[in-house]
């Protein structure tokens, strides 16, 4: 009894330390566990591109550092003097007397003409110019609660990119031996792990070239038409306006449209027209070239989903989020078919074939 007591006593010390090790490392490792996938997701729409430098002669290690350096000085120190700047510009003007005084009159102008078409609507001017106040309230509280949550949470984005920018190089350097870890424990046939392989590669690069292209193309649009017209700073639009692209429902076509009223208020009626056309353009590359571009490639995902899936992911996971969600729909479409197929199409054909269970032997 003695014996069996002691070794039950180390056997239940030995699991609970197990569990203990096993739930304190998720514990640490979970605030940065959307940093790592999304590090994942980079790595495997980055690998394409280390093969082809790798082809070229270079080696892993070179290949890696330059693409790392490439990161770092293209896309993330630009990103980040781009958000300072833009977070100072609107620091400034949310200080300026000057700037609160033209929105205001702006705002007089929209409710004493709205409240001329108050009979058509069915409502007196007072109760028009009680509506207008709160939405407009509302709006503007909304949007900029949504960049000043952006801006006093540099810090925190600055070490997300940090471990997304390690997760990268990891998961870039360990490709080869992660692929192997993959084909000996998936127990999938070999012809479909390479297709879900191929899958996920194309979904990533599409869904983050969708989400940055779409936020780059609709901020130099409307940041172009606000130089043009000369209305507003532009480079307060442009920031504005690829900040406002990462916001479900708002996106960037309100941007114009509001450059538009505050034009017509000000009595630049040429200037708001074009505005108005930049508005509808701009609204029409976030509603349509969006999801095309998100689900284009090896999958093709359903245009509303592909919606509902970036609104959805930034709603759950915020800013993060507009990469998950339209990689989720991605892999619902692409990576589920191929595991449902690998599950119960190839095998039974394999199964009738010689009447054994032979999934493990295909693989090989």
């Amino acid at each position: 009894m003695n014996i069996l007591k002691e070794t039950f006593s180390r056997g239940l010390f030995k699991y609970c330390l197990i569990v203990l090790i096993i739930v304190t490392s998720i514990w640490v490792i979970l605030p940065f566990a959307s940093a790592i996938l999304l590090g994942a997701l980079l790595a495997l729409a980055f690998s394409s591109l280390k093969r082809s430098l790798m082809q070229r002669g270079l080696s892993k290690r070179l290949t890696l550092n330059l693409m790392l350096i490439g990161i770092l000085t293209l896309v993330l120190t630009p990103t980040i003097l781009f958000f300072i700047r833009g977070s100072k510009l609107i620091t400034i003007y949310l200080k300026d007397p000057q700037f609160l005084s033209r929105l205001k009159d702006v705002q007089a102008k929209l409710v004493s003409y709205l409240s001329s078409l108050g009979d058509v609507v069915g409502l007196s001017s007072d109760e028009i110019n009680a509506y207008t106040h709160d939405y407009a309230g509302r709006a503007s509280s909304y949007l900029f609660g949504q960049l000043s949550d952006i801006v006093t949470q540099l810090p925190e984005i600055a070490l997300f990119i940090l471990v997304m920018v390690t997760a990268i190089y990891v998961f870039l350097e360990y490709e080869i031996e992660i692929r192997k870890m993959f084909d000996e424990n998936s127990g999938m046939m070999f012809k479909n792990s390479n297709e879900l392989i191929a899958v996920l590669k194309s979904s990533s690069q599409s869904v983050f070239f969708a989400s940055v292209a779409t936020g780059v193309v609709q901020a130099a649009f409307v940041g172009g038409g606000s130089l043009v017209f000369g209305v507003g700073d532009w480079f307060l639009v442009l920031f504005i306006t690829f900040v406002c692209s990462f916001v479900p429902i708002i996106g960037a076509g309100p941007v114009a449209f509001v450059l538009a009223i505050y034009a017509f208020f000000s009595g630049m009626d040429g200037a708001g027209i074009g505005l108005i056309i930049v508005s509808a353009i701009s609204g029409a590359i976030d509603n349509v070239i969006r999801p095309y571009l998100a689900t284009r490639g090896e999958v093709e995902v359903p245009t509303l989903v592909g919606i509902l899936a970036v609104i959805g992911g930034v709603t759950i996971w915020g800013l993060k989020g507009l990469f998950l969600g339209p990689f989720v729909a991605c892999m619902f479409f692409g990576v589920l078919p191929i595991l449902l197929r690998d599950q119960f199409g190839d095998r039974a054909v394999s199964d009738d074939s010689d009447g054994t269970l032979s999934g493990t032997q295909t693989n090989l």
